[in-house]
């Protein structure tokens, strides 16, 4: 009557299983959303030295291309997940990590296309205003626990090792 659970490796593997296929995708979407996002950003920035109607036409290239790229991040890791037939822990874990690119890249380009299209960076240089986030700020922000991009976060002046572990230790 009463049924004891089954604590094999075999439930693990039917729901992490093709832990490879899983780590490819996630890999694809880490490099395409570190290094693209950032880097097309950055060319979009640099490339607006045009005036009138052009630049409007330029910079409404640059949003087709974002959304785009939003909408490959959005479709390509679930047909992947389709294809490939993906466990639950497996498709949970792309499907998350999806999402959370998503609303960082979202985040990271609204906050710099306000400081590239506001009409007090109208440099005559040829270079990009030095308002535009670095690549570190960038990729701190990627895998820090915050959804909003800021150029600068609040940080205390020491390092508080217990509260450390013990945020450690609830992962």
């Amino acid at each position: 009557f009463f049924v004891r659970p089954n604590w094999t490796f075999e439930l693990l593997f039917l729901t992490v299983g093709q832990l490879h296929i899983t780590i490819i995708i996630w890999s694809v979407m880490t490099f395409c959303t570190t290094f693209l996002v950032y880097y097309g950003t950055y060319i979009w920035a640099n490339g607006r030295k045009f005036s009138g109607t052009i630049l409007k036409l330029y910079d409404m290239c640059w949003l087709l291309i974002y959304i785009c790229y939003v909408m490959g991040l959005l479709t390509i890791p679930c047909c992947q997940v389709m294809k490939y037939q993906l466990p639950f822990a497996a498709t949970a874990t792309i499907i998350a990590e999806q999402l959370r690119q998503i609303l960082k890249i979202h985040s990271f380009v609204r906050e710099n296309a306000g400081k590239i299209i506001s009409p007090s960076n109208k440099s005559t240089d040829s270079q990009l205003s030095s308002e535009f986030s670095h690549f570190n700020q960038y990729l701190y922000f990627l895998y820090a626990p915050t959804l909003v991009f800021r150029d600068v976060y609040p940080r205390t002046s020491t390092i508080r090792w217990n509260i450390v572990f013990q945020m450690f230790g609830q992962v």
